[in-house]
């Protein structure tokens, strides 16, 4: 049986080491692993790559090791692992170049799918929002937080992308996420003994748990 090659960037945070430890149940699924630094703790059964997404070698490797599909795990939110705030110039070359250059180099290398793990913030806090969003809805969360500029910029040029391109692209907008590891921003608010709330505005609320994500 011909093993599929699957590639997860990000594999040393948190993320793509959750992914990675399902995917490597699968027998059919060869895992490998891109980060641009070296995981606390290796998962058996994967393959490391130690890189940045932007090495210009990166079409040679997708090429070489025969990679199908790609699960794009890699977003910088704050801090480096020796606990150095990134500046805006440093998380726009991770987040926005970065997920650029590895779109085109999985198209280049005849990647046959790329999986982009994204938020729902990015359509924007709007009050003319309609209750329930479509994929159809506009991305507007352009201005405020650096973070969901990014996430916009990248929204929008995979949505170029796709319409000049046949790579498959699948974008994956999670809304609040939650559950026991207590990493995400919403789980922080909801730890506080009395959660802050806005008097007389009572809206819907979704959220979706760690392990479904």
């Amino acid at each position: 049986m011909e093993r599929r090659t699957v590639l997860i960037t990000g594999i040393a945070g948190r993320w793509g080491r959750r992914l990675a430890r399902q995917l490597v149940k699968f027998p059919i699924i060869r895992v490998l692993g891109l980060d641009i630094r070296a995981p606390e703790r290796p998962i058996e059964g994967i393959e490391y790559i130690q890189a940045d997404l932007r090495n210009p070698l990166l079409v040679e490797l997708l090429r070489k090791e025969k990679v199908e599909a790609i699960m794009h795990m890699v977003f910088a939110s704050g801090l480096r692992p020796e606990s150095r705030k990134l500046s805006s110039e440093e998380s726009f070359q991770t987040n926005v170049m970065g997920t650029m250059e590895l779109v085109a180099a999985a198209n280049a290398a005849g990647v046959k799918q790329v999986i982009l793990k994204s938020t729902t913030m990015i359509y924007g806090a709007f009050i003319d929002n309609p209750v329930y969003l479509t994929e159809d809805s506009p991305l507007r969360a352009r201005d405020g937080m650096p973070n969901l500029r990014q996430r916009y910029e990248i929204g929008r040029f995979v949505a170029d992308f796709r319409r000049n391109h046949d790579l498959k692209i699948a974008v994956l907008r999670y809304p609040g996420i939650i559950g026991a590891s207590g990493a995400s921003s919403l789980m922080q608010y909801l730890a506080q003994p009395v959660p802050p709330m806005l008097l007389g505005f009572d809206p819907l609320f979704q959220v979706v748990h760690e392990a479904d994500v």
